[in-house]
């Protein structure tokens, strides 16, 4: 939201960052405020402008930057963008959520297509490298690199923060859907970042109601929280269904449904529909492997990911079919030297295979590459398991 009417990343950074750095000193002696963010947004802003002030900034432009501060300003920073139309682009409306136009500002397709959803992680959701890196699987500190160049080149480039034009819109739609499958992905600690996730698919399946990709990001997410109150981490077949939310799997069931009688299936639906395929059997206590590896199959034909093929080759394995399971994880090679889930089901071919020291290796390694106490908790109880035999 600063960012959106301050119209710099990094200058909204440094004055929500002195907004904290005041709280620190100004909350202990006078109290927490009763809402404590307004409070932070407000300290930020006049700090931007007294910054600005402190600089000489002419007088022309510290009132026009006055002007961009007002609670109801709705204007654009900026006067074009590379390719933007400012006649055909809409402000952000007030009933709008500024961080869905501020998603689309980082999609814009002057920046580099494989920055844009970590950009919008970290710009709209707060989601700093370090937990961005190994879903990328990439360096924490290569990752900060190019977010800061991005960041930059809004800035030099002067993009508007500004809800794009319909077909802009449309063009630009598919990098937003990836930053917040990466946000429910991540998940976060009490799931806050999955929550966040659900709500910003939510408002785009709301604004975009006919694109079914949407509506399968919707549902998944959906289908992701339902279970989300089960804090226990591995097969969902021996989770505790007691404690899963039964509405949003009735509404996830609903969205994709809505989804499918689009015909034109993707990624999204397909993956909510593993969910569903994991869940239902679950419930309806059935057998599903092969209804899964089906499913999977189809969504590498769309989407092959590191997550696909891991996720093909578990369940082949609980097909029993460990041959083309283990195919598929050596085809991998070094790509998946640092992805976590490769190596839990690499542990799980182990296990199976009864190969108790490839099981033991494949969990340490595993272990590594992870800080979620949950995840952590769950390889040390299997790791315990293997030792005794």
């Amino acid at each position: 939201m600063l960012a959106k009417k301050i119209g710099d990343i990094h200058a909204a950074e440094d004055a929500l960052a002195e907004a904290f750095a005041k709280a620190l000193t100004v909350w202990p002696e006078k109290g927490v405020p009763d809402h404590p963010e307004a409070w932070l947004l407000t300290v930020a802003q006049r700090g931007f402008i007294d910054g600005r002030r402190a600089a000489n900034i002419a007088e022309a432009n510290e009132e026009h930057l006055k002007q961009l501060l007002e609670e109801q300003g709705e204007r654009s920073v900026g006067s074009s963008g590379q390719g933007h139309d400012a006649d055909t682009a809409s402000p952000v409306h007030p009933s709008e959520d500024s961080r869905i136009a501020l998603l689309f500002v980082c999609a814009h397709p002057s920046i580099d297509e494989h920055i844009r959803a970590p950009l919008m992680l970290q710009t709209v959701l707060g989601v700093n490298a370090d937990a961005m890196a190994p879903l990328w699987v990439s360096k924490a500190t290569t990752m900060s690199h190019r977010l800061v160049r991005a960041k930059n080149k809004i800035s030099a480039n002067a993009i508007p923060f500004v809800v794009p034009a319909p077909h802009e819109r449309a063009e630009r739609l598919g990098a937003v859907i990836d930053a917040v499958y990466a946000a429910l992905t991540i998940g976060g600690e009490g799931l806050q970042l999955a929550l966040e996730a659900e709500y910003l698919a939510a408002l785009l399946a709301s604004a975009f109601p006919d694109e079914p990709e949407v509506l399968g990001l919707f549902a998944l997410c959906l289908f992701r929280l339902a279970i989300g109150n089960d804090e226990s981490v591995g097969p969902i077949a021996e989770r505790d269904v007691s404690v899963w939310d039964n509405t949003r799997i009735t509404r996830a069931e609903v969205v994709l449904k809505r989804a499918a009688q689009r015909r034109a299936p993707g990624r999204f639906q397909l993956e909510a529909a593993i969910q569903s395929a994991h869940i239902i059997g679950c419930l309806e206590q059935r057998p599903v492997h092969r209804e899964v590896v089906a499913l999977y199959r189809r969504l590498i034909h769309f989407a092959p990911t590191l997550g696909a093929h891991c996720g093909l080759s578990a369940a082949l394995v609980e097909t029993g079919d460990l041959n083309a399971a283990k195919d598929i994880l050596e085809a991998l090679g070094e790509r998946a030297e640092t992805y976590q889930p490769y190596w839990v089901v690499r542990a799980k071919l182990a296990e199976v295979s009864d190969n108790r020291t490839l099981v033991l290796s494949s969990l340490t390694r595993a272990r590594t590459l992870t800080s979620d106490p949950h995840s952590l908790a769950f390889i040390d109880r299997w790791i315990e398991r293997a030792a005794a035999g």
